[in-house]
C-alpha cells in the first residue's frame, strides 16, 4: 500500500519531440505540410490563408466571409451541405483570425477523399447566398446585443482598441452599425481576395501515409478544380497606437466589474519568448500563480484572475484580466501592481520555479497528443513565420531558467509604470 500521509516526491517532466514534418508542394503550387501522427483512423486537414483582418477594406469582411463558408457550396445548399458532411461523420469549420484565416476538416481516414472534395468546395466555391447572409447578420446582431451588456466583452473590445488603435486590424471592431452596412457583395469581394489558392497552405495530420496523402491532395486540389491563382498583397498596415493610462467605462446596470490591464510586448520570434512564458506563468499563468494566490485565495476579491504573454504576427501584448465585485475595483488594481512589483524586485525562489517549469513542460507535452493540436502548432508557426526547427526549443529554454534569469526577464519586460488599465463596471 502506498503511504498517503506524505506527498510524493516532485519529479522533472520529460519531453516529447515534435513529429517529423514532410514539406512539399502540389502541382497547383499550393505548399503542403504532412505530419503522420496518432493511432486512431482520424485525419485533420487545415487550409491556412495568410492575411486575416489585414486584408480587410471594410470592417467585418473577414469574419463574415469565414462564416459563409459552411452555408453551402455552388452545388449544395446549406442543408444539403450539412447533411453530406454528417453522412461521413466529418466536421468542417471555418475560423477567422487576426493574422490568418483557416478552414478545418476533421474526418475518418476511410472518408478522406470525399470529405476533401467537400472541403475544397466549401473553401473555394461557397454558395454565398443573400438569404443565408441576411440570416448570419441577424444572428450576429442578436449575439452582439447580448455581448454588449457584458463587462468582459466591452473590456476586451476597448482594451484592444486602446492597445492598437481604431484603425489597426488588431484594434478595429465590427459592431452592430458595421454589420448593418456590410453587403454580400463586399463579403464576396473579400472571399475572392483571401480564399485564393495562391494565398494558402495545406496542413495534414493523422494516421496517414505521406505519399498517398500527397497524391490524393494533388488530385483533389488540381489546378482545374480551383479558382485562378492570384496572390493577395497586404495593404492594411498601420502603426499601433498604444494609449496607456487608466480608462473607465461606466456600465451602471452591471453587477460586477471587469478589469483588463497590460502593455505592448514582442513577437513570437523574440528569443526571450519562452523565458517570458515562465515569468508570466509565475505571475498569473496558471491556477497556482501569484495573482490567484493573493487576489483569489488570500483576499477573496475574485473567483479567478490570470495573465497572458500573447504574441501576434506583428507585435505582442502582456495582459491581465479578472472580474470582481464593483466595490473591489480599487483593491484589485492595487494588488495587481503590488504583485507585479514584488516579482520584479524580489524574483522567485527555486522551489516555486521548479513547480512552474514542470507545469509548463507538462502542459506543453499534453498539447502534442492529437492530430488536431499538431496541425494547430504547424499552422501557428506558419502564421508567425516561425521556423519548424524552433518547435522543440521550448524544453531547453524552460529547463534552463533560474531564479536570477526570472528576475532579469521581469525587470526587462514588465513595465508597471506603462500599464494600461481598462475597467468596465459601476461605481455607484
Amino acid at each position: 500500500m502506498p503511504d498517503r500521509s506524505t506527498m510524493p516526491a516532485l519529479k522533472e517532466v520529460g519531453w516529447m519531440n515534435f513529429p517529423a514534418i514532410t514539406s512539399d508542394a502540389l502541382p497547383s503550387g499550393i505548399p503542403v505540410y504532412i505530419i503522420p501522427f496518432g493511432q486512431q483512423e482520424v485525419v485533420e486537414v487545415q487550409i491556412l490563408f495568410s492575411g486575416g483582418k489585414f486584408l480587410e477594406q471594410i470592417s467585418g469582411q473577414s469574419s463574415f466571409a469565414s462564416g459563409m463558408l459552411t452555408e453551402g457550396t455552388r452545388h449544395l445548399n446549406s442543408k444539403a451541405f450539412a447533411e453530406k458532411t454528417d453522412f461521413y461523420g466529418a466536421s468542417i469549420q471555418a475560423e477567422a483570425g487576426l493574422d490568418a484565416n483557416k478552414v478545418v476538416l476533421t474526418t475518418l481516414l476511410k472518408h478522406l477523399e470525399p470529405t476533401l472534395e467537400l472541403l475544397r468546395e466549401a473553401t473555394f466555391f461557397p454558395r454565398m447566398n443573400k438569404e443565408d447572409f441576411d440570416l448570419l447578420c441577424n444572428r450576429r446582431i442578436q449575439s452582439l446585443e447580448v455581448d454588449e451588456k457584458q463587462t468582459a466583452f466591452v473590456a476586451r473590445r476597448e482594451f484592444n482598441r486602446l492597445m492598437f488603435g481604431n484603425h489597426h486590424p488588431y484594434g478595429s471592431f465590427c459592431g452592430i452599425p458595421e454589420v448593418n452596412t456590410l453587403s454580400i457583395e463586399q463579403v464576396k469581394a473579400f472571399h475572392a481576395l483571401q480564399y485564393n489558392p495562391a494565398n494558402c497552405a495545406i496542413i495534414v495530420s493523422g494516421k496517414i501515409n505521406a505519399d498517398k496523402v500527397l497524391a490524393l491532395l494533388s488530385k483533389v486540389f488540381a489546378s482545374d478544380n480551383l479558382p485562378t491563382p492570384s496572390k493577395s498583397e497586404i495593404t492594411n498596415i498601420s502603426k499601433t497606437d498604444f494609449s496607456g493610462g487608466y480608462h473607465f467605462f461606466s456600465m451602471p446596470e452591471s453587477q460586477q466589474a471587469t478589469i483588463r490591464a497590460g502593455h505592448p510586448a514582442f513577437t513570437r520570434l523574440n528569443p526571450d519568448y519562452y523565458p517570458m512564458q515562465v515569468v508570466n506563468t509565475i505571475f498569473g499563468g496558471y491556477f497556482g500563480s501569484r495573482l490567484m494566490k493573493s487576489i483569489r485565495e488570500e483576499k477573496g476579491y475574485t473567483y479567478g484572475i490570470g495573465s497572458g504573454w500573447i504574441t501576434l504576427r506583428e507585435t505582442g501584448m502582456f495582459i491581465i484580466q479578472t472580474d470582481c465585485a464593483n466595490e473591489y475595483i480599487e483593491n484589485v488594481r492595487t494588488e495587481i501592481r503590488k504583485e507585479l512589483l514584488l516579482l520584479i524586485e524580489k524574483g522567485v525562489e527555486e522551489k516555486e520555479l521548479f513547480i512552474v517549469k514542470n507545469y509548463i513542460l507538462g502542459t506543453a507535452t499534453s498539447s502534442r497528443e492529437t492530430p488536431s493540436r499538431i496541425a494547430d502548432i504547424v499552422a501557428d508557426a506558419l502564421t508567425l513565420d516561425l521556423p519548424f526547427d524552433r518547435l522543440d526549443e521550448k524544453f531547453e529554454a524552460v529547463k534552463s531558467m533560474t531564479p536570477a534569469k526570472v528576475k532579469l526577464m521581469a525587470e526587462k519586460y514588465l513595465h508597471p509604470d506603462n500599464l494600461m488599465e481598462v475597467v468596465c463596471g459601476s461605481l455607484k
